[in-house]
């Protein structure tokens, strides 16, 4: 009886010569004789194969890719050109010319009298 039982276990898992760790795997998990917690590991081994996971895509809603690369790269081609050409804004540009520009100190960000005070007392 006890050797009924052994060939019945071992020939449940044998797989053919094209069988693949797949094939092994769910003979596993779909075998009653076997321990519960191995045939949740292979069950476990065996998820990312059966199941399909969960994937983003992205629809363009334009057109194709192409369509769309194409648009920008003219546009930053005119753009490329409009920087280049350049207008002037007044007359004092066209010879070179440019007016100042007045700078001014940055404003403190902390109050310093409060500083000064602390240091004092």
């Amino acid at each position: 009886m006890r050797s009924l039982i052994e060939d019945k276990a071992k020939s449940a898992f044998e797989i053919g010569p094209n069988g693949m760790g797949l094939d092994l795997l769910r003979a596993v998990y779909r075998n009653v004789a076997v321990d519960l917690p191995m045939r949740i590991r292979c069950a476990m081994a065996c998820l990312p194969f059966e199941a399909p996971k969960l994937a983003v895509t992205a629809l363009v809603s334009e057109s194709d890719f192409a369509t769309v690369l194409d648009r920008r790269i003219a546009r930053y081609q005119e753009m490329q050109r409009t920087k280049l050409i350049g207008t002037p804004t007044n007359g004092n540009a066209s010879n070179g010319a440019h007016e100042p520009v007045e700078v001014k100190p940055p404003t403190p960000s902390i109050n310093h009298r409060a500083i000064k005070l602390r240091r004092r007392i």
